[in-house]
């Protein structure tokens, strides 16, 4: 697995605005819909929005930057990893240092031969990629590398189950939004809970320009306790047959008759952001776009991209006589080929 920080191309010291910067420009880079064709495109997509949702929240960074990949793991605690963490680094072999995943310091990693304080199967923790390290359970990674035995903090062990049993864990959710409520934002509602029949119903608001794979982090949200966990919602923005996304344009496909082409109608047409009346230009050819400036996915600061509406001409179906001979009369002298 990928140093989240090498995903995004940014150092470890980068600032929350950094870290935003630089999510947005790899998105837009690498966007599979401006890199169609490209397998590699989407699966490296998904790896920058996956280390945004992680780096982009100071609560989970701050876990990853202490913990490395441990802290991905499904009902990570860092008071028993910290418990861990100083059971096996003794006081006398200096500070104590992350022992697993991209975590660890590079003193740490040149060490690790002489480490013998560390468990031997400490290797283990080289996750594959972000989805494997989150199918692993925290407790499971214990108690393997301490032979089943559980890892307790300072305390009592009455104390130390009552951390353990305290903190609320994580929970997480997807939800599916349509591509034209994804531009402008909207707010969509999930049940939490393992019984659908008895879970909460939390409204998540989703911001206007998300992409598909983003995740929104609602802290407090999550599963019960002290404090509470947070809940981290997944959202899949739905392929729309008529509008496309690239970058922060939008292409929105226009049903148009020949007549209403030719003609240079006015027509209404409904957009993401509402119904707008257009005027088509006299004869312009099929296929022509019309640009509607600013009227796209809004970008950083007060960047908006535009609104390319497409005239895609309707035909009558086949068999109508009248317009055949129609055409016939009016075309049949043309040479549009030369």
């Amino acid at each position: 697995m990928r140093d989240l920080y090498v995903v995004l191309g940014i150092e470890r010291s980068a600032d929350a605005r950094a870290i935003k910067r630089a999510y947005r420009e790899l998105t837009r880079r690498f966007h599979p819909d401006v890199n169609r064709g490209r397998a590699w495109s989407e699966e490296l997509y998904r790896e920058i929005v996956d280390a945004y949702a992680i780096l982009g929240d100071d609560r989970t960074r701050a876990l990853y930057d202490e913990f490395g990949e441990l802290s991905l793991t499904r009902g990570f605690d860092p008071a028993r990893a910290r418990a861990a963490r100083e059971r096996a680094r003794p006081d006398d072999r200096g500070p104590p240092g992350p022992p697993w995943g991209s975590g660890r310091t590079a003193a740490a990693d040149a060490d690790a031969d002489d480490d013998q304080d560390l468990p031997d199967d400490a290797d283990d923790l080289d996750f594959a990629d972000l989805k494997h390290a989150r199918r692993t359970v925290f407790d499971d990674i214990l108690a393997s590398f301490w032979r089943g035995r559980d890892v307790h903090l300072e305390d009592d062990d009455d104390d130390a189950d009552d951390v353990d049993g305290g903190m609320g864990r994580d929970a997480r959710a997807e939800v599916a939004v349509p591509l034209a409520r994804a531009v402008v934002g909207c707010s969509v509602q999930v049940r939490v809970g393992a019984a659908a029949a008895s879970g909460r119903i939390v409204d998540v608001a989703v911001p206007a320009g998300t992409l598909d794979g983003a995740v929104v982090r609602l802290p407090g949200q999550g599963e019960p306790g002290s404090p509470p966990g947070d809940l981290h919602v997944t959202v899949r923005v739905l392929p729309d047959p008529a509008l496309t996304r690239r970058g922060l344009d939008l292409h929105l496909d226009v049903a148009v008759t020949l007549l209403e082409l030719y003609r240079g109608d006015a027509i209404d047409v409904a957009t993401p952001r509402g119904t707008i009346r257009v005027k088509i230009p006299p004869a312009c050819a099929p296929d022509h776009k019309l640009r509607l400036r600013r009227q796209g996915v809004p970008g950083d600061g007060d960047a908006v991209g535009d609104l390319y509406l497409v005239f895609r001409v309707r035909l009558p179906s086949a068999g109508d006589a009248e317009l055949l001979r129609a055409l016939e009369r009016l075309q049949a002298d043309a040479r549009p080929r030369g």
